[in-house]
């Protein structure tokens, strides 16, 4: 790649203001623009375009012939039509674009196996340098895309996978990606039988694991087996695991960072409560420093029953907590107050993230709403004071408000 003579300071501007693969559906506006300062900025505009590919299939109606080279007459062509021209390209000029691809996402129609399929294989084949995966496997391609997806073997860091079914094959395409730090599963987790498959088992080092959907304990000891060190970062989708049982995070001595997102199914036995299940959890961490209860929702999402705490909640908190996200908690502010003005809780705290839910003062159901808004502004300044007594940021979550009144 010939190296661009534009200075050093300009292109670091210049790249701040190109969308990143977390948002990938921006216009690319802004690399059309970058690309007209100087032709020696072309080289690291490829590479920026072509590092993240995201492939749907959907009827595209043929508008130019293929583009296999990216210059500043082609450039808006393959801005307009990014799917289809990334696509022919590669296809027609392997060699020169498919060194720069990291990063690919497939989305197929469920019954597009065929397609799916292909496009897994024709993206291994095609992309020697990718080091992140997203793709799926449908009831009649899973056994098929999972043997795909294992010959990547030891390239892939980053793999999202979507199952609509679990066997044999999902086991092998896990123990086959050796060099996997990311894992996200998402649709259905390995059944509590495939824990038996000790062959199968995974060889790879996880960092972070993000399981969005039902799993049980056994299945999460089958995709951590390998991992008991490294594991630092979980984000999980349900506050109890497939059998009504809270999650045990003990064998983890690095995992620093807990998601626990709320859900709206109740434990099979109905003598433990949520809260309970989630204390217990959040309980077996050795030495965690960031919690987050919930997620900011991005999209459209179905709204969730939010986490009534108990007074002892602060104070069954880990004390090595310095970031504490409450997203999906109702929580009364004064419980907060009186948290944050003692020192020797949460003594480690640097930012906490807070939905404004619960007056400081219970005044009834009937208060009005203008004294509604003052008792609000009373509990955030009370809040405010007290964080910056300790010299914590707080940050305000938007909320539902109580009885569907917000302030």
């Amino acid at each position: 790649m010939v190296q661009p003579t534009l200075p050093p300071e300009l292109i670091s501007e210049i790249l701040k203001v190109i969308p990143g693969s977390d948002r990938p559906f921006l216009p690319w506006s802004s690399l059309a623009t970058c690309c007209l300062v100087s032709k020696d900025f072309l080289p690291l505009a490829r590479a920026e375009l072509w590092a993240t590919v995201w492939w749907f299939t959907k009827p595209i109606r043929p508008r130019r012939p293929p583009v296999t080279t990216i210059s500043e007459d082609t450039l808006a062509d393959v801005l307009q039509d990014r799917q289809q021209r990334q696509f022919q390209a590669l296809q027609g000029n392997p060699e020169r674009f498919g060194t720069l691809v990291y990063d690919v996402t497939i989305h197929t129609n469920r019954h597009e196996s065929d397609a799916n399929v292909a496009l897994i294989d024709l993206t291994r084949r095609l992309c020697p340098n990718i080091t992140k995966l997203t793709a799926g496997s449908y009831d009649g391609d899973s056994a098929e895309a999972e043997e795909t997806i294992a010959r990547f073997g030891g390239s892939l860091s980053f793999l999202s996978y979507l199952a609509y079914a679990w066997g044999p094959s999902s086991s092998t395409m896990l123990h086959s990606l050796s060099a996997l730090r990311h894992l996200d599963l998402r649709g259905i987790a390995p059944p509590a039988a495939a824990a038996a498959e000790s062959i199968h088992l995974p060889s790879y080092r996880l960092h972070t694991l993000q399981i969005a959907c039902e799993c049980s304990r056994d299945a999460f000891q089958l995709i951590t087996h390998s991992s008991t060190h490294s594991l630092s970062t979980v984000k999980i989708a349900a506050h109890h695991d497939a059998e009504g049982r809270s999650w045990d995070f003990s064998p983890f001595p690095a995992l620093s960072s807990l998601v626990i997102r709320m859900d709206s199914r109740s434990p099979k036995s109905p003598q433990v409560d949520n809260y309970s299940l989630i204390m217990d959890a959040i309980s077996s961490t050795r030495a965690l420093r960031s919690l987050a209860l919930g997620q900011k929702s991005f999209g459209f999402q179905p709204l969730r029953p939010r986490l009534q705490v108990k007074a002892d909640f602060l104070l069954r908190l880990p004390p090595t907590i310095q970031t504490l996200f409450l997203y999906e908690v109702d929580l009364v502010d004064n419980q907060l107050v009186e948290a944050l003005e003692n020192p020797a809780m949460l003594p480690a705290l640097q930012h906490i993230a807070v939905p404004h839910l619960v007056p400081i003062a219970e005044e009834g159901a009937g208060t009005p709403v203008r004294r509604y808004r003052e008792m609000i502004g009373e509990a955030r300044m009370a809040i405010e004071k007290a964080c910056a007594t300790r010299s914590v940021s707080v940050e305000w979550i938007a909320s539902r408000g109580v009885g569907g009144r917000g302030p």
